[in-house]
């Protein structure tokens, strides 16, 4: 089995993509057959059908550009030189255009516009740029939105030196600052020994009140035996003599 393979050959070249806009000149226009054309290293081609697009990357395929090298109409406009171009009616040509986002072509315009509410006076061929204004035209106003996002700096890295003969300086509200925090602090300290120190107290006149009334409870019984305690030798003496039996010789 034998197989054929057909490798194409490629011409890699750098090239600007051109629009070409026909503008009104006394009622005509220069006859350009082409919308676009390649303006190359070796040379100025004609697109006549579309070519693919790869992100940056533009391949058009050989039959379907043409050659302008020899051309005396594209070739000396590109040129700045004199043109040989054929040239017919511009009826079919719109005065007012809009190529493209933030783009206006005014071609062979006679008139206002209104740009911000602001009127400005026209007269021939101009290209419109603009950005987040409102621009009037004949009635017809335009209007384009273009929204920026900067980006983050990046970061500063500053290398912090070794922490030798270290000194710190302290402003005045810094000092005042570190005053109110320590008397802040002290006041929390003395408060719990104020505490502590009326609990204390508290207590010890606690317990004396209790041993005074304990004392003088004790000293109350204390009397109130006492007359019982020397009353009962008396009574028991008292009994002895009563009780005793009498001498046979003692006279009655």
């Amino acid at each position: 089995m034998i197989y054929i393979v057909s490798l194409p050959t490629v011409d890699n070249q750098n090239c600007k993509t051109l629009d070409i806009i026909a503008v009104k000149n006394n009622g005509r226009i220069n006859k350009i057959n082409f919308n676009t054309i390649l303006n190359c290293e070796k040379g100025i081609y004609g697109i006549k059908n579309y070519c693919k697009k790869y992100n940056s990357l533009q391949i058009c395929l050989s039959n379907n550009v043409v050659d302008l090298s020899n051309d005396t109409c594209i070739n000396n406009l590109l040129k700045s030189r004199l043109p040989n171009c054929m040239e017919v009616d511009n009826q079919h040509i719109p005065t007012i255009e809009e190529m493209g986002p933030g783009i206006i072509l005014l071609n062979k315009y006679n008139g206002e516009i209104s740009i911000s509410n602001e009127s400005t006076f026209l007269n021939g061929n101009f290209i419109i740029l603009y950005t987040n204004v409102t621009i009037a035209i004949n009635g017809k106003k335009f209007y384009n939105e273009e929204r920026t996002a900067g980006k983050p700096l990046p970061a500063i890295l500053q290398p912090s030196s070794a922490p030798l003969n270290i000194e710190e300086f302290l402003s005045l509200e810094m000092l005042k600052q570190l005053h109110f925090n320590n008397t802040k602090e002290v006041s929390l300290l003395e408060a719990p020994n104020r505490v502590k120190y009326g609990t204390s107290i508290t207590l010890i006149v606690f317990l004396i009140v209790i041993a005074l009334i304990f004392g003088k409870n004790l000293l109350i019984k204390q009397k109130e035996e006492e007359p019982n305690k020397l009353s009962q030798p008396a009574i028991e003496g008292l009994n002895q003599i009563f009780n005793t039996p009498k001498d046979s010789n003692e006279d009655v």
